[in-house]
């Protein structure tokens, strides 16, 4: 399975997002949808690194799966790093475009967030593109170390390990369509992603985003 394919498990009619306004699993493919049409109106195709420099909300996922839908591949940046080190992250991942909550100075494009959300409102929702010659094995995300003896790395997971490592956290607490988790921990963070937002899309389930961590520090 590829990770672009993690959102249609859901039946359509099941709420996927809970908050100020349910969006069910038939809104959550448009949504994403809508966001990769303005992404690849951006030049993003199969094999480029999109950043992604945001906290927990449901753009945060629109902006995840529209990335894989492309074939593309997803560099979620810690929401509190300072310009410059997430301008290192974007060089050495080689970041064509970094959607971000707030105005940042890296070395690549950068698309707010809410103005993706705007423009997003404006296209129509197309059926995704084949995503025929991506095997399970290629790379879909590079997630950075915290870099505590030198630089952050950048390491890379391919579907395969996102998809199997959702499996076995389900297996050791298992999960159900009827459930709704609440996504407490950081999206951008390898943990929160697998655990409160792919392990729940993947059970058909919901999610509540929450958005405790700062956008940068004090």
């Amino acid at each position: 399975m590829l990770v672009a394919e993690v959102i249609q498990q859901g039946a359509p009619e099941r709420v996927a997002l809970y908050g100020d306004t349910p969006v069910t699993y038939r809104e959550l493919g448009i949504q994403v949808a809508k966001f990769r049409e303005v992404m690849a109106a951006k030049g993003v195709g199969r094999g480029d690194r999109v950043g992604l420099l945001a906290t927990n909300s449901p753009a945060f996922i629109y902006t995840y799966f529209a990335t894989q839908e492309l074939g593309a591949v997803t560099v979620p940046l810690n929401s509190m790093l300072t310009d410059t080190e997430a301008d290192y992250i974007v060089r050495d991942a080689g970041v064509r475009l970094l959607v971000a909550m707030k105005p940042v100075e890296v070395s690549c494009e950068v698309l707010l967030m809410e103005e993706l959300a705007r423009q997003a409102e404006q296209v129509e929702a197309t059926p995704a593109p084949s995503l025929d010659g991506v095997k399970d094995t290629d790379v879909c995300t590079l997630i950075y170390t915290s870099g505590t003896t030198g630089r952050p790395k950048g390491a890379m997971l391919s579907h395969r390990n996102l998809v199997s490592n959702v499996r076995q956290f389900n297996q050791a607490l298992p999960h159900h369509a009827s459930d709704n988790v609440l996504c407490a921990l950081p999206m951008y963070h390898c943990f929160g992603w697998t655990t409160c937002v792919m392990n729940p899309l993947l059970v058909g389930a919901g999610i509540t985003p929450d958005r405790p961590y700062a956008t940068s520090r004090p």
